[in-house]
């Protein structure tokens, strides 16, 4: 066991899980803003980074930032499984402000499309006033929903079915 892996593991701050069934195992990083949301300086709010592997080959990585308000999860997809584009779930308030928003994409995605994806802003966790909305967590999201909307509009070649 790498020395990282002891310090994280004895103090809580990772976990590993392993599939009942098959070779899959889930090593999951969870943190909070703890002390600062106890005493009242900011909102509840958590980062949670998980990465699934199947027989040793990655197959998922999911990063979120949530609060008592609104989440953002952003998900990468390794193998058969992987779609091209992205996806965009994004639910809002009655106000239509984003309050929830999954963003879902395959390995093969740009890279710098990747890196907007993963610009989940960490000040979530510090600041006062906290994140209210998806968009405050995810600065990018217009973006990404603009791209989704194009890429539904886009016409798609048949395929043949053999």
């Amino acid at each position: 066991m790498p020395a990282t892996d002891s310090f994280l593991a004895k103090y809580g701050l990772y976990t590993e899980s392993q599939s009942p069934v098959g070779s899959g195992r889930a090593y999951t990083l969870q943190r909070g803003n703890g002390i600062l949301s106890t005493l009242w300086i900011v909102p509840s709010t958590g980062i949670t980074v998980e990465a699934i592997t199947d027989s040793g080959n990655l197959k998922l990585v999911v990063i979120g930032i949530y609060t008592d308000r609104s989440s953002v999860w952003v998900q990468e997809v390794f193998g058969a499984e992987s779609s091209d584009g992205i996806k965009v779930n994004v639910q809002r308030d009655s106000s239509g402000r984003p309050v929830k928003a999954v963003l879902t994409f395959g390995a093969d995605l740009n890279e710098d499309k990747k890196r907007a994806a993963f610009s989940l802003n960490g000040g979530c966790l510090v600041k006062p006033a906290g994140c209210k909305t998806a968009a405050d967590i995810l600065p990018t999201l217009s973006e990404f929903e603009f791209l989704a909307k194009i890429r539904a509009l886009t016409p798609r070649p048949l395929t043949q079915e053999r």
